[in-house]
């Protein structure tokens, strides 16, 4: 199975999560959805992998690229920042602040 591999920088995307609720992404929320390991999460519904861990401080944009394309996790090394439609993907509208499974995505601060 070919995964996009795609690395989750929720610093930066954090105050994404609040603009794209309102959007349709995966709502239902589904609990066989993520298979959880340690340093990564797949999304069964979009095939698409993120990383669990929050990067340590801030990342404006440019860094936010730079840390992704040099990340290697899961025995990967091609990861990527996200796109915001591959982002909302995760959003889960049943949530609020933050509108993520903190279960699945431990550490995601809240906005506001």
């Amino acid at each position: 199975m070919n995964r996009r591999r795609i690395a989750i920088c929720f610093l930066v995307c954090s105050g994404l999560i609040a603009s794209v609720v309102a959007s349709r992404g995966y709502s239902q929320v589904d609990p066989g959805r993520y298979d959880v390991q340690a340093d990564v999460v797949s999304d069964l519904a979009t095939r698409l992998t993120w990383q669990r861990a929050l990067p340590e401080g801030a990342l404006t944009l440019a860094l936010a690229i730079d840390y992704c394309s040099g990340l290697a996790l899961a025995g990967r090394d091609d990861w990527r920042l996200p796109s915001l439609q591959e982002f909302q993907t995760i959003v889960d509208e049943s949530r609020a602040n933050p509108a993520i499974n903190v279960d699945v995505f431990p550490g995601t601060p809240s906005v506001g």
